[in-house]
This record gives C-alpha cells, sequence and structure tokens, in this order.
C-alpha cells in the first residue's frame, strides 16, 4: 500500500518515486523533498548502502548514505553539474560572442546602405557630367563652324598706307571700283586695321585691314575680281585716290 512522505505528506508513486529511511522511523520520503537523484530510489538495506533522513541521522553519529559505490555516484554527479556550469559559461560567452558580431553586421549592413546611396549618387553624376561634356563638346564644334563661317566672309589685304581720318569703307569701296566691282555699306559688316605679325622686320608698313563682308558670295566675288586685276597688271595705292606706291 502506497505510504505518504514523511515532509510533504502526498503519496509516494512510480510517478513521484520515494526512498525509506533505513533508521529508526523507517519513514517514505519523495527523493525532491529529501534532494536525492532519481538512481537512488532503489536503494534498500540489502543492497549495503544505508539512507537516513534528517531527523534520524541527528541521533546517529556518522550516519547517512555511505558505501564506495555511493561515493562513486556523488563525485560524478558533482563533475556533471560541474561541467554542465561550464557549459553554461561557454553558452554565454556564446551568446556574447553572437550578439557582438550580430553587431558589427547591422553596422556593416549600414555601411553598405551608404556605399550604395553614394554609388548611386556618384553614376548619377558621372552621368550629369558625361551629359555636360557632350554638351560642351557639340558648344564647341559649334562655335568653330560660326568661326569658320565668320573667317570664310573676311579678307584682309597689305600695303595701303594709312592716313589721319581715313575712312576705311571708303577705301575699300574704292579698291572695289578699280576691281570692277560694287561695294556698298550693306555688303560690309566691319572693316578695321589690324597689327601686323609681331615679327615683320618692317616696322614703318601699314597695319593690314580686314574686311568682313557680309556674304561669302561677295567676299568670293572681291577675291576672284583682285586675282583677275593682279594677272592684268600693277595695282597702285594712287588708284584708290591714296597717296604714295603699294
Amino acid at each position: 500500500m502506497p505510504e505518504q512522505c514523511g515532509l510533504c505528506t502526498v503519496l509516494i508513486s512510480r510517478s513521484n518515486l520515494g526512498i525509506q529511511c533505513q533508521g529508526r522511523c523507517k519513514k517514505q520520503y519523495h527523493l525532491k523533498c529529501v534532494s536525492l537523484p532519481p538512481g537512488l530510489a532503489d536503494l534498500s538495506a540489502d543492497s549495503g548502502v544505508l539512507w537516513l533522513c534528517k531527523q534520524c541521522k541527528q541521533g546517529t553519529p556518522n550516519a547517512g548514505i555511505s558505501s564506495p559505490l555511493m561515493t562513486e555516484m556523488m563525485d560524478k554527479i558533482n563533475i556533471v553539474l560541474a561541467d554542465m556550469t561550464g557549459i553554461k559559461c561557454n553558452q554565454t560567452e556564446v551568446m556574447d560572442s553572437l550578439k557582438f558580431y550580430g553587431d558589427k553586421i547591422d553596422d556593416f549592413t549600414r555601411q553598405m546602405k551608404t556605399v550604395k546611396v553614394m554609388m548611386k549618387d556618384l553614376n548619377t553624376a558621372k552621368q550629369e557630367i558625361l551629359f555636360l561634356k557632350n554638351e560642351c563638346s557639340e558648344l564647341r564644334s559649334e562655335v568653330q563652324f560660326l568661326q569658320q563661317q565668320s573667317r570664310a566672309k573676311n579678307v584682309e589685304i597689305s600695303g595701303i598706307p594709312e592716313r589721319k581720318g581715313e575712312i576705311i569703307s571708303q577705301v575699300i569701296k574704292n579698291v572695289g571700283v578699280h576691281l570692277g566691282i560694287n561695294i556698298v555699306d550693306s555688303e560690309l559688316d566691319e572693316v578695321h586695321r589690324v597689327m601686323r605679325h609681331p615679327s615683320a622686320t618692317n616696322t614703318n608698313l601699314p597695319k593690314n585691314i580686314v574686311i568682313k563682308f557680309s556674304t561669302i558670295t561677295k567676299r568670293n566675288q572681291f577675291i576672284q575680281a583682285y586675282r583677275h586685276q593682279k594677272k592684268t597688271g600693277k595695282m597702285y595705292t594712287t588708284d584708290f585716290g591714296i597717296e604714295g606706291p603699294k
């Protein structure tokens, strides 16, 4: 018949094993009530191992569980408990390491996001620079074309003496008359003298005259007439209404 635990008075059962005191009281106690491991439930007086409850131990000098087997078991239990404590410490260290590296990964992830944003901005800036570079190249080509177009209307002549208060446009009109072509003001965009090249040895020579015609056609007509006149004979400044040699 099941007996009650001498401490908690709950019945001893297979699901709640107990041990019998081998002292005077002969009472049954739950293993957990007397803090014993489950392996001690089969102890009996025949096994040569005596277990005494707290009250019986107090009345029996040097009483308690005693045997080489029990000593070995308790040593092994202590070793297991020590190992479990070590495992718990190692587990704590592992968790700390995992947290440390987890924080590192989070920080690395944030840095990667920042780098991605910077790369995106860099690519955008690169595209803008490429666009501006192409646009600048197009503008440069357009300027060169316009300069060529502008120069295509220009003619530079030399050897015409300078006179104080001269009206250069009238001089050019006189040249046109001598060449056999009519030049009007609307056909002259610009007429002015320019400095001679610094390497010129004769510094007393007059400045050249640059004529910018309003059309390329008029400029070509002027050059053609000049070349024809040059083939037929010499030209003198007096032909243009200016005194002095060419």
